[in-house]
This record gives C-alpha cells, sequence and structure tokens, in this order.
C-alpha cells in the first residue's frame, strides 16, 4: 500500500480528518502531509488537521477537525453540540 493510500485508510478509521500525530503514529513520515499537501490530494482544515481531498468535508467533519485542532480539552457547546448529537436542524 502507497503512503496516500494508507493516508486514506487511516482517515477511514479516524472518521475523517487526521493530524499530523495520526500520520506518525500510523507509521508515515509527517514529510509525506506536506507532499500530499503540495499535491492538493490532503486539504488542510485547521493548522495541524488535514482532510482527504477525496472525503467530503461534512459538517460532522468540519466539528471534528476544529476540535482536533483545538486539542483533548476542546469541546463542542450550543448549537454546534445540538447539531453534532441531530438535537436541532441544519436550518438558519
Amino acid at each position: 500500500m502507497n503512503e496516500r493510500a494508507k493516508l486514506h485508510e487511516l482517515s477511514r478509521q479516524r472518521g475523517g480528518p487526521i493530524t499530523r500525530d495520526d500520520v506518525a503514529e500510523g507509521g508515515l513520515p509527517t514529510e509525506t502531509i506536506d507532499a500530499e499537501v503540495k499535491s492538493g490530494h490532503l486539504l488542510v482544515q485547521h493548522p495541524g488537521v488535514y482532510l482527504p481531498a477525496a472525503v467530503e468535508p461534512t459538517m460532522d467533519r468540519r466539528m471534528h477537525a476544529a476540535l482536533l485542532a483545538a486539542g483533548s480539552c476542546a469541546m463542542l457547546s450550543h448549537r454546534s453540540a445540538a447539531l453534532r448529537h441531530s438535537l436541532v436542524g441544519t436550518r438558519r
């Protein structure tokens, strides 16, 4: 399996967004991220958080990416938390 395929598999396992730490823990060199961003196959969601270009950036994945970027103590609140738990619709 090539590095791009490994990144996609890692993204699938993680539910979409991946971090530099995820890539390193997955056994890939972090330089892979820079090459994939440069080629357009990996999109920067936030500093240090990425999504493969082939993966749809849904609202849930965008919220997940924001949480990863904000750190381990981050949480959603108010409307974003209600959306994530399907307590309200997406109207606005």
